[in-house]
């Protein structure tokens, strides 16, 4: 007996945490998490609780003073030697690190999902199912996924990288997309048109590259998402929209701290459908509006993009600084978006047909998002105390429209300013 405890201890490690979160306009964020590791199995799981407005409990609000719960992770991993089966709910994460990751939103947005992935010395592998919409109250929306995979080379300190994503709807998981390496074009294709019987739908295929290095004293990045690419330069004829994203920077150490440059962008109609009610879109659910209680409000787009958080026809800029202190950690940064009109659910906009030629940004009015934040935090043993402030300006705020061509809603730039300032606490204790 003694024995077989000196086997699994060693094996075993429990975390648990509890952070209380609290800003200056007195929402709250209370989140309990429990990791389970046995060396081989990994437990996780987060439960949130919260008043900050965005979902509400129309049940149950009235015993919890405006609380709703919310599962943010629950999760199983399985791991042995090289490879990684993790599977339940969880955010999954881009092949690269950044604020504009373009196949992963950056965001801590949770999915039931299932990764497979394989982590060597000379190349990696990933293949994740995301779950996006499953019988949604009879809405009317079919049933969606969408799967990821990255294969990348090492050499050294630098990676060089092939990402693609596929978008299908009429079923929840499919199979072949997750397990077969193929590149996903041809295996649609081939399912498509070259079997007896037509299998699966026309599917929104993705695809794209990055390459990183990560060097002693930084991390430097490149990444390209391309959902459609104009062919037709190169033989004549109709000019159709690119539909294009890319992203780029990094972080260098300097002798006074980090300094952080950030850059990403996507073209117009990047990451929609192409035709009316197909739901092939890179999003996560198909509405911009939800209801709240007796009201409803606007998600915003960095909330349900599967990748690029701001979406498509926008552009952004971040440039942050860690300053190497022995007090305390601490972190400034400066963000500056610029963002058109947008529709993850209506494919080109209020025009019936394919518009001519590559767009970005060119309505008669863009959205501008300046935004500063601040944060000073110290850790102890048993506890870690984090404050800080943000402050953000919005110039011609996006909101919600019924495009005129009856094909669903359309986020749009509007009238006037916003402005919000929000200082916050967080106090996280654990072992």
């Amino acid at each position: 007996m003694k024995r077989l405890l000196v086997l699994l201890i060693p094996a075993l490690s429990l975390a648990v945490n509890l952070s209380l979160y609290i800003d200056s306009s007195m929402k709250d964020r209370i989140t309990v998490s429990v990791d389970l590791d046995f060396g081989s199995i990994e437990l996780g799981a987060s439960l949130l609780v919260s008043n900050d407005g965005k979902f509400h409990d129309p049940v149950h609000s009235s015993y919890y003073f405006g609380h709703y719960f919310r599962a943010e992770e629950g999760f199983t991993d399985l791991k042995l030697e090289n490879f990684s089966l993790k599977a339940g709910r969880f955010s999954p994460r881009d092949d690269v690190e950044s604020p504009y990751s373009l196949f992963l939103n950056s965001e801590s947005n949770p999915f039931a999902a299932m990764g497979l992935s394989y982590d060597s010395n000379l190349f990696s592998y990933r293949t994740l199912w995301l779950g996006l919409t499953n019988q949604l109250n009879g809405l009317g929306f079919p049933e969606r996924g969408a799967n990821y995979r990255s294969v990348t080379l090492k050499l050294g300190d630098i990676r060089v990288g092939y990402q693609e994503a596929i978008v299908y709807t009429e079923r929840y998981f499919d199979f072949e997309y997750f397990f077969n390496p193929i590149p996903n074009f041809f295996t649609q294709y081939s399912r498509l048109y070259s079997n007896v019987l037509r299998e699966g739908t026309n599917d929104n295929s993705i695809l794209g590259f990055f390459i990183d290095w990560n060097f002693h004293k930084g991390y430097l990045y490149s990444q390209i998402l391309v959902d459609d690419f104009n062919m037709n330069r190169f033989y004549g004829g109709f000019q159709n929209p690119d539909k294009v994203a890319w992203s780029l920077g990094g972080w260098i150490d300097l002798s006074f701290g980090k300094v952080h440059l950030y850059h990403a962008g996507a073209t117009k109609y990047t990451f929609e459908p192409s035709i009316a009610g197909l739901h092939d879109e890179y999003f996560h659910y198909p509405v911009l509006v939800i209801p709240v209680g007796d009201s409803t409000r606007m998600i915003l787009p960095e909330e349900n993009y599967v990748g690029y958080k701001y979406g498509e026809n926008a552009l952004s800029f971040m440039v942050a600084l860690e300053p190497e202190t022995e007090w305390f950690d601490s972190y400034l940064s400066l963000e500056l978006v610029l963002s058109g009109a947008k529709s993850p659910i209506n494919p080109w906009h209020e025009s019936r047909s394919v518009p001519e030629g590559t767009h970005i940004l060119d309505d008669e009015k863009i959205q501008k998002i300046f935004r500063i934040s601040t944060e000073l935090s110290k850790g102890f043993e048993w506890v870690r105390f984090r404050i800080g402030a943000i402050y953000e300006f919005i110039d011609n705020p996006l909101r919600v429209i019924e495009a005129s061509d009856g094909d669903g809603e359309m986020y749009v730039p509007g009238e006037g300013t916003e402005s919000e300032f929000k200082a916050f606490m967080e106090v996280s204790v654990g072992f």
